[in-house]
């Protein structure tokens, strides 16, 4: 019986000797990986938590997670790193429950972390925003340098249609670059006016001089302020251009007159005629004693109305 007894009281002492030495061996290879991270020595700790005797020790998960992290980290340092991958090993880490002594080394690290991201996109975004601005304006730079080449040989070759007054085919030869710069832009509405004149149509051709302003001092400014001169003085041409501004409000810039316009309210009869919607079908015309009322009509049973020569209505 007493031998009995006694090999019971051995075999609870032993329990409690080889629990109370396996906490002191988990607690000394916790403190080996807590130096070593203290000294930075990642890749060693890494390969120590990897060993099968260090899976037991407390917050083994956290700890794992932090130093398999900063592993990564520096491994990638030289290079590009993958900032997602080491920054969702870091959220992996319940820093809510967890509170080893790392905590605030962890927090640290991964809003550091998180700040150093955020401003490598930031200024990759600015570089590759700055490259495709750079290539954009070598883009236009180039475009200007062709309009110009362009626009110097059309204007050699409807010289001798000009002193034809081959407006025809001055017009079909300019008509899709008007664009390129003013002087181009103002021979077409010139040309215009002047397939008017031939036409019979006085008004429209005036409408279409009225678009160039009196203070034009391009290529051909000589050949069109003569030819207006010569229709009406040049107080009734600053009138007209004064009354246009008026209307719109805002006068419109040279730079704005080489653009293809939508219908606008506002817009001369002129503007009108060069808009997308271009010359309509038919105009009926109607003249009372305030004033002139038109309405042009197009084809998909579209309307345009104008009060002395300005459009107030647009009707599709």
């Amino acid at each position: 019986m007493k031998k009995k007894f006694y090999l019971i009281l051995v075999l609870i002492c032993s329990v409690f000797i080889l629990g109370g030495c396996n906490d002191i061996d988990l607690t000394k290879e916790k403190d080996i990986i807590l130096k070593l991270i203290e000294s930075d020595q990642w890749s060693e700790a890494k390969m120590n938590l990897e060993k099968e005797e260090f899976k037991s020790i407390e917050d083994y998960q956290a700890l794992y997670s932090y130093v398999d992290a900063r592993n990564d980290y520096i491994n990638n340092e030289n290079g590009n790193i993958s900032y997602e991958p080491i920054i969702s090993k870091l959220r992996s880490i319940d820093l809510d429950t967890y509170n080893g002594v790392l905590k605030a080394e962890i927090e640290g690290f991964k809003d550091e972390l998180i700040e150093e991201r955020d401003k490598f996109y930031k200024d990759f975004y600015a570089k590759q925003s700055k490259e495709e601005k750079e290539s954009r304006e070598e883009t236009i730079k180039t475009h200007k340098q062709e309009d110009k080449i362009v626009a110097k040989e059309i204007k050699k070759k409807v010289s001798n249609l000009i002193k034809n007054r081959d407006y025809e085919s001055v017009l079909d030869l300019i008509i899709l670059h008007t664009h390129l710069d003013i002087d181009i832009y103002n021979l077409y509405i010139f040309a215009s006016a002047q397939l008017e004149r031939e036409k019979g149509d006085e008004q429209s051709m005036i409408d279409y001089l009225e678009l160039i302003p009196m203070a034009y001092e391009g290529e051909y400014a000589s050949l069109i302020s003569d030819y207006k001169l010569s229709i009406q003085p040049k107080d009734k041409w600053l009138a007209a251009e004064r009354y246009i501004s008026e209307i719109r409000e805002k006068p419109i810039e040279e730079k704005e007159r080489i653009m293809v316009y939508l219908p606008a309210i506002g817009m001369s009869a002129a503007e009108m005629r060069i808009s997308s919607w271009g010359t309509p079908k038919k105009i009926n015309k109607t003249t009372y004693e305030f004033g002139i009322h038109e309405q042009w009509v197009y084809s998909d049973y579209r309307y345009v109305y104008l009060e002395d020569g300005i459009v107030t209505a647009i009707q599709e």
